[in-house]
């Protein structure tokens, strides 16, 4: 069993509802409401105590939560990203607008993953060497970048912008600096 001590805690991030820590040994602990599987205990059981989030498949370099959504992003020290939570708007990426109580894999992506951000029914993710940029999720409000803002991107789809260095999401919104 690895130690939960503040010690042991690299980083830690607060949602509306739910928190994630990530451990310095690569795995996440989670608390708070669980309403749509975001603790990823595979369980839909609110927990007022740190859990392990099940089955990330490997070691956790940085975790992602956004203030209002109820969707996680976890990117793995291979550069492939792990998603979990509600799925209710395409935000997980997984070709659905399933939930998903145990992280699974992000479908599509160029390559692999540098950085990622989480928005509150959007994510979007900077592959490869080159910058390219993902969104996959709502587009309510244009935050995926695509025209068709009544529609929904179920699966990671490019964003035209050429080398991206940093991206970061609000609610409803997107922004990245290019290189």
């Amino acid at each position: 069993m690895m130690s939960t001590q503040p010690g042991g805690v690299l980083r830690v991030v607060a949602g509306e509802s739910h928190s994630l820590a990530l451990l310095k040994s690569g795995q996440v602990l989670a608390w708070g409401f669980n309403r749509d599987g975001q603790l990823g205990d595979g369980t839909t059981e609110d927990r007022h105590t740190p859990v392990f989030v099940k089955q990330l498949g490997g070691r956790v370099l940085h975790v992602y939560l956004a203030s209002g959504g109820l969707h996680n992003i976890a990117l793995l020290e291979n550069g492939e990203l792990k998603v979990w939570g509600s799925g209710n708007k395409g935000q997980l990426g997984i070709g659905g607008n399933q939930a998903s109580l145990f992280p699974v894999t992000v479908q599509g992506l160029q390559s692999s993953v540098t950085s990622a951000a989480v928005g509150r029914h959007h994510s979007l993710a900077i592959s490869g060497a080159t910058g390219a940029l993902q969104a996959w999720g709502s587009n309510v409000y244009g935050q995926v970048a695509s025209s068709n803002t009544a529609a929904e991107a179920l699966k990671p789809g490019a964003v035209i912008l050429g080398d991206v260095l940093l991206v970061e999401a609000g609610w409803y919104h997107s922004f990245a600096i290019k290189v």
